[in-house]
This record gives C-alpha cells, sequence and structure tokens, in this order.
C-alpha cells in the first residue's frame, strides 16, 4: 500500500459492483470517489474534486452513452493522469483499443483483487517515472536551448524531431516552427543529396562533417559547417541523427555585403532568443499567478484571502509588462495609452465582482515609456485602484475611479481619482502610510518623483516624476471607459 493517502475515480455503472469494489479499495487504504458513466467521469476530472484525484479506474462497457475509452481519450486532453481499464472481456481487439489511449494497465474482473492492487501499484510507480522522465527530458532540452550552436534531431525519414533556438534563427524561423518538416525545406533536396553523397555515412563510419550554403526562410544565404552524427540499430537499419549546425566567419551569396548579413544573422537571432525568454518568464508568472488565485479560493480568512489577491495583481501587472514586450519591434519602447488601457481592463477584471457598479475611466497622452517606467507604473495604478475599492466604495456603493496619465515636458504625472466616501478627518498621510501607499511612495521616488495625496469628495493621488528626454512630445489626449461591471 502507498504511504500517501490516494484517491481513485471509480467508473462503472453497475451499481452493484462499484458497491463491491468500492469497499474493497477502501479497505486497502485508498478513498474511492464513485460515478457511474463516461460523462460523468469527465464532468468529475474537471469539476472541483478532479485536482484530488490520484487514478481512475475505468469500466471500458459503461452501458448507454460514450464508453469507457471515449471517456478516458477526452480526460486524458486536459489531465495528466493514469488510467487503468476494467473489463470483462480480454479479446485482443478491445486490449489493443486500450493501449492507444494509455498505457498505465488492463484488469480482467473477477480475477481476484490481488491483481487489481498490483495494476493500480505499477501504474502509480509508473506514472511518477515518466513524470521524473519528462521532468529531465526538459531539463536536457533547456540546456540544449542554451548552446549557442545550432541543435537538431532527425528522425529515419530525415524530419526535425527536436530544433533548438539557435537553429531556428539560423534558418529564419520561428522557434518551434521546424519540428515536423523534412530537413530538405530548409536546404534543398538537392543540398541533402550532396551532403549524403560526401558524407557516405554508415554504421561503421557514423561521424562526418560537411560545408553547404543555403538560403533561410528570411532570405538570408549563410554558410553552414554540418557535423552529423547517425544512429543505426543493431540490424544496421538507419533510425536518425543529431546534427550541429555552425555558421562558418565567412558568408557567401548575393544581396548585402558578408559583414551586414552578419549583423542581420545576429539581431534574428538575439530576437529570437529574447522573445523565447520573454515568453518563458511570462508563463512563469501566469503559473504563479495561478497559484496564487487557487490558493486564495481556498483560504476562509477574508484579510489573508484580500493579501492574496493583492498579490496575485501585482504579479499580474508586471507579467503585462511582459506581454507588452514580447510583441514589442525589439526596442525598449511601449506605447502609453495601450498600456494603460489593458493595465486598467486586468485590474478592473481581478477586483470587480459581478454586481460591481464602479465605473473606470482611463485617459493618457500617447507617448513611449521604457520598460522600467511601465513596471513601476503597473505596480502604482494596482496599489491605488487596489485602496480606492477597499476604503472608499463600502457596501456595493457606486462611483468612478479615473486612471491618468499625462506627459508634460520632462515630466510624467499619473493620477488615480475616485469619487468615493474618501479619508477620515484625522487622517494624516506622513503620519500613517499603510504599506500600499508606502510602496507608491517608493516608487515615486525611484523615479525621481513626488507623490501628493488630496482628500476632497473622494481621494487623489498625483505621482509627479521625471521621464528621460528621449521620450516623444504628447499628442493629445485619449479617453476610454473601461466600464462598470454590472
Amino acid at each position: 500500500m502507498d504511504a500517501i493517502p490516494r484517491t481513485l475515480l471509480l467508473v462503472e455503472d453497475e451499481s452493484i459492483i462499484a458497491l463491491a469494489e468500492a469497499r474493497t479499495l477502501s479497505s486497502a487504504g485508498y478513498s474511492v470517489i464513485h460515478v457511474g458513466s463516461g460523462e460523468e467521469a469527465i464532468s468529475a476530472m474537471n469539476g472541483e474534486r478532479g485536482s484530488s484525484i490520484d487514478l481512475i479506474l475505468m469500466d471500458i462497457d459503461l452501458g448507454e452513452g460514450i464508453d469507457g475509452t471515449e471517456a478516458a481519450y477526452e480526460i486524458l486532453k486536459r489531465h495528466d493522469i493514469p488510467i487503468i481499464f476494467l473489463s470483462s472481456h480480454s479479446d485482443p481487439k478491445t486490449i489493443e483499443k486500450t493501449e492507444k489511449i494509455t498505457n498505465y494497465g488492463y484488469v480482467v474482473k473477477n480475477l481476484g483483487h490481488t491483481m487489481m492492487f498490483a495494476a493500480i501499484r505499477m501504474a502509480f510507480k509508473l506514472h511518477t517515472a515518466q513524470a521524473k522522465i519528462r521532468e529531465r527530458e526538459e531539463w536536457i532540452r533547456d540546456l540544449i536551448d542554451k548552446i549557442e550552436d545550432g541543435i537538431c534531431i532527425l528522425d529515419e525519414k530525415d524530419r526535425f524531431l527536436y530544433a533548438n533556438s539557435a537553429l531556428s534563427g539560423v534558418f529564419g524561423v520561428e522557434h518551434g516552427r521546424l519540428v515536423g518538416l523534412p530537413l530538405s525545406t530548409m536546404v534543398g533536396e538537392s543540398a541533402l543529396e550532396t551532403i549524403r553523397a560526401n558524407l557516405q555515412l554508415s554504421d561503421v563510419r557514423p561521424v562526418g562533417e560537411t560545408s553547404l550554403t543555403v538560403e533561410g526562410a528570411d532570405g538570408i544565404s549563410r554558410a553552414l559547417q554540418l557535423k552529423i552524427i547517425q544512429d543505426y540499430d543493431a540490424k544496421h537499419k538507419y533510425r536518425g541523427s543529431l546534427v550541429a549546425v555552425r555558421l562558418q566567419a565567412a558568408e557567401s551569396g548575393t544581396g548585402a555585403p558578408a559583414g551586414d548579413r552578419g549583423t542581420v544573422r545576429n539581431r534574428k537571432a538575439r530576437d529570437v532568443y529574447v522573445h523565447e525568454l520573454l515568453h518563458r518568464i511570462k508563463n512563469s508568472l501566469n503559473i504563479i499567478v495561478s497559484l496564487l488565485s487557487l490558493e486564495a479560493q481556498r483560504v476562509s480568512d477574508e484579510p489573508a484571502r484580500r493579501m492574496l489577491v493583492l498579490t496575485e495583481t501585482r504579479i499580474r501587472s508586471i507579467s503585462l509588462l511582459y506581454d507588452f514586450l514580447s510583441h514589442s519591434t525589439g526596442e525598449d519602447r511601449i506605447d502609453s495609452v495601450e498600456y494603460i488601457q489593458e493595465l486598467t481592463r486586468l485590474l478592473k477584471e481581478t477586483y470587480s465582482s459581478p454586481d460591481s457598479r464602479i465605473e473606470f475611466i482611463t485617459s493618457a497622452d500617447p507617448f513611449p515609456l521604457s520598460s522600467k517606467v511601465c513596471l513601476s507604473i503597473g505596480l502604482m495604478v494596482n496599489e491605488l485602484i487596489s485602496n480606492a475599492l477597499k476604503y472608499g466604495f463600502p457596501r456595493g456603493r457606486e462611483g468612478t475611479i479615473r486612471i491618468e496619465l499625462r506627459k508634460e515636458a520632462d515630466s510624467l504625472i499619473l493620477r488615480v481619482r475616485d469619487d468615493g466616501i474618501g479619508l477620515p478627518e484625522d487622517y494624516f498621510p506622513n503620519e500613517n502610510l499603510g504599506f500600499g501607499l508606502h510602496l507608491v511612495k517608493t516608487l515615486a521616488s525611484q523615479l525621481n518623483g513626488t507623490m501628493n495625496l488630496v482628500n476632497d469628495r473622494g481621494v487623489c493621488v498625483t505621482i509627479t516624476a521625471r521621464v528621460p528626454q528621449e521620450a516623444t512630445d504628447a499628442g493629445g489626449p485619449g479617453e476610454q471607459k473601461v466600464g462598470a461591471s454590472a
């Protein structure tokens, strides 16, 4: 028996059989959830109970509706979970059908509980081993992706099974687009034949080097040095190869001079790498946001839940910045209007409840912002909106929150104003700043700016900061209502 308590989802349409199996499994220490159809199994996995289920015992013949194999197929689209099939039949066709879906086991009913328990234990061990293999494969891929030379793995038909970022840059294509394509689409069929003729590799001499010039998808010709390691099985049958690709110092072909083409090549390779890096950072931040969101749903203590939600929005504002950077042209410039509108939409979506009657209005001058300034603005706006909603609009009070971003000469002005109940008369900002306002003041100072708080028919907080001289002149203001959530 596993040391850690396990929860099993038993999918069985015969209630008496299900009752007996559930009792047997419970007596062995397992927690059992029973459903009677494939549709119910899918619903259970996609619902709140799904995260607690560790393994599925799936009857194949479930009467009316979808059968067990169809239900398993749908579940595995969204969940990584071991599934053991149960059946009264052991014909080859049925077994083959299940093997195409999952490989965690097939148990014939009424052969005794020992076989079932053994299959369950083996399935858990296999699932753990596969998870470790996937983790190790991902680690190896990350390491290979950091190599400056292009690296790829080809199958027996010379199709890409894997290609790192550097190789994608060599061929001028987006990372991930090479997988599944034949090598000839990148080097040409005639070049591929030349490679084979020059190398004449075999299982006796499986390693060789050659050079050729190819034109990438971006139209740039590149002189390449290829090192190919071919793999053969015990019967001397070709199984595929590992190819390392290095750009030669001197490039041939028409078009720009070699030096210029090298600059373009380096810029494109850098852009591919930066784009991939931004994408990974954003994914990591989204994972953290998801974990905080799940934790906030579990916490019953309201102050603790609010703190988790606030932390979640702080990270969301940072993630939004990386989203803008990943779609930029490579320069550290973000459009102020688009950023402030998208930031407000994101915060409204996070903070507002379905019955909220708060309207958000943004107004911004169009000018470029650096990522550093955007990060500070995002965090400051998040804190100020959180404070406004928390203190300014009690008991479902309706109102408006305005977010303004202006540029005047060499100064940037950020203003968040609400028409809520305002602060208490005995509130002295310089003496009892909460953590949120203290953070805003600190971020303003980091931008060589100041924070000013006015308590008049609501609260208005204005941050005035200096911006770099290279920022363009402001255009006309652009106002947009993000709207109430009524």
